[in-house]
């Protein structure tokens, strides 16, 4: 009978846990277990195992009670809300592993044990007081194998289509950490709402105390058929109405269904054609719901893949090699089911690449920097000697035009100019006043009034001295000494250069000064000029 628990329990196991009981207080442990899987059809019974200590999947360990439960179709939303299966009573304080194992329904007239294994779930129990402890079945863990690839060694259980630890019930209190998912455990597998929830096409979700439960969606399926969570949809109910994978006996099928089940044996279920919506070959499923139509091509309707392909999941997925297309300021790319992306040109501006003697432009789908027009300014490079303009795409910095005046070197007797672009200082003109009644000679600011070299004007040498802008006495032989030629004489103590006889009608000759000066004979006082 549908509904009723068998309990299986070793009699020497009855022996221990009686001296256990016997020995001090005990605990009692309640199990309700949540399911979506549908009784009588893709569901026929629950194993419940208890098992002492933490008892991974893959591990056996000593059995301390086990139950048989057959679920009865009229107990689905009793399943899907959590439904009281079983209260072990007398057990000792301490950690415990509830395993559930539910099994596909056993073929007609088989017992109960004879299906087919369809999902595990293990839960590991601390128990220091009495609880009550889910355990969470689901559509989503058929054949959904823990860990996967990135999940922690240690997650080996399924909840929702992720791997936890055994230790996550979602509805004790921090299960959203204990039941993390994924590397680094960041994420967790317990919902919130339904929309985190995945289910088949045929199938409406919710969110039950942090479990995904599917029920089926109303007018999903047609008559004489349920909503497979498993299988991901529609399927015949199992005893409806009979296919006889004859030839065509009849003007309609068996029963108003498809007159086979077995592919290709009646001309209304030929073999299945993939891809076209229909399912051709009677076996309940179409197109990459089918197994036939795996690896056949599909549209999974994401222009971003390319090569879709039914999966060998039977999860009945279309899936493609995925393929970025991403945009650039002057390139719009687009997927287009293919392997490469269309590629569309943009116009306009396009970033900035900091040079303020280029425009940045896009050109051809890529972004350019041609040199701007004309000489605009740029970036001053702090000498007053040079432009500073735009040339070719580059800050240039060319020598200024014109007498353009510059840093004073703080000489009064020179000139401050720019030259080739750099500030220069050439000698100003003797005879510059300069200073507190200087004179500017040679490039240098001297009291005439005291200065031998430049006694009274630029020029004038005295060698004995020269005191308020005259010269001391002086012979002539001491200005020919001096420098002053062999013509040299000597007048009111300042010596003066002769010109010789071929030079008399000149007011400058030259030879008769030392160095190469030249004497000039038009200022009253003959004296030898250096330039």
């Amino acid at each position: 009978m549908h509904g009723s628990p068998r309990w299986v329990s070793p009699p020497a196991l009855l022996y221990v846990v009686g001296l256990i009981a016997g020995c001090g207080s005990t605990r009692t442990l309640t199990i309700d277990i949540q399911s979506d899987l549908v009784a009588e059809y893709e569901l026929g019974s629950l194993d419940i195992e208890l098992f002492a200590g933490a008892v991974g999947s893959g591990s056996t360990g000593t059995v301390l009670r086990s139950l048989v439960v057959e679920p009865a179709l009229a107990d689905a939303d009793a399943y899907r809300r959590g439904r009281r299966t079983a209260e072990l009573t007398e057990l000792s304080p301490g950690n415990y592993t509830v395993r559930v194992v539910a099994r596909r329904p056993p073929p007609e007239g088989a017992p109960i044990e004879a299906g087919t294994f369809l999902v595990e779930r293990r839960v590991v129990v601390p128990l220091e007081t009495d609880r009550v402890v889910r355990v969470v079945v689901t559509a989503p863990c058929v054949d959904h194998t823990c860990p996967g690839a990135g999940d922690p060694s240690d997650h080996t259980q399924c909840l929702n289509g992720e791997c936890v630890d055994p230790s996550c019930d979602p509805t004790e209190p921090g299960a959203t950490e204990r039941c993390c998912t994924g590397a680094g455990c960041v994420e967790t597998a317990v919902c919130s709402s339904a929309a985190e929830c995945v289910v088949a096409p045929c199938a409406v979700a919710s969110c039950v105390e942090g479990a995904c439960i599917a029920a089926e969606r109303p007018g999903a399926c047609g008559e004489g058929e349920y909503c497979d969570r498993s299988a991901g949809t529609c399927l015949p109910v199992p005893g409806g109405p009979v296919r006889d994978a004859g030839p065509e006996d009849a003007a309609l099928p068996d029963a108003s269904v498809p007159d086979a089940s077995v592919p290709g044996a009646d001309a209304r279920c030929p073999a299945e054609t993939c891809g076209n919506g229909t399912d051709d070959d009677c076996d309940g499923r179409a197109d990459c719901d089918d197994t036939d139509c795996i690896g056949t091509p599909c549209d999974d309707g994401d222009p971003c893949t390319h090569g879709d392909a039914c999966t060998a999941t039977m999860g009945r997925a279309c899936s493609g090699t995925a393929i970025t297309c991403d945009s650039t300021p002057c390139l719009a790319r687009a997927c287009n089911g293919t392997a490469s992306c269309t590629e569309t040109p943009i116009g306009g501006a396009c970033p900035d690449d900091g040079n303020g003697c280029t425009d940045d432009v896009c050109s051809a789908g890529a972004c350019t920097h041609p040199p701007v027009a004309g000489t605009p300014p740029c970036g001053d490079d702090g000498n007053v000697c040079t432009s500073d303009v735009c040339s070719g795409g580059a800050c240039t910095h060319p020598p200024v035009a014109g007498t353009v005046f510059c840093a004073d070197d703080g000489n009064p007797c020179s000139f401050d100019l720019c030259d080739a672009g750099a500030c220069t200082h050439p000698r100003g003109f003797d005879g510059w006043a300069c200073g507190a009644g200087g004179r500017c000679c040679g490039n240098a600011c001297v009291d005439v009034s005291s200065d031998a070299n430049n006694c009274g004007v630029c020029g004038i040498v005295c060698p004995h001295g020269c005191s308020g802008g005259a010269c001391s006495s002086i012979s002539n032989a001491e200005c020919i000494a001096a420098g002053y030629g062999p013509l040299a004489t000597a007048y009111m103590g300042v010596c003066q250069c002769r010109c010789n006889t071929v030079d008399t009608d000149r007011l400058t000759c030259t030879g008769q000064c030392a160095g190469g000066a030249t004497c000039d004979q038009r200022t009253g006082v003959n004296v030898c000029f250096y330039p």
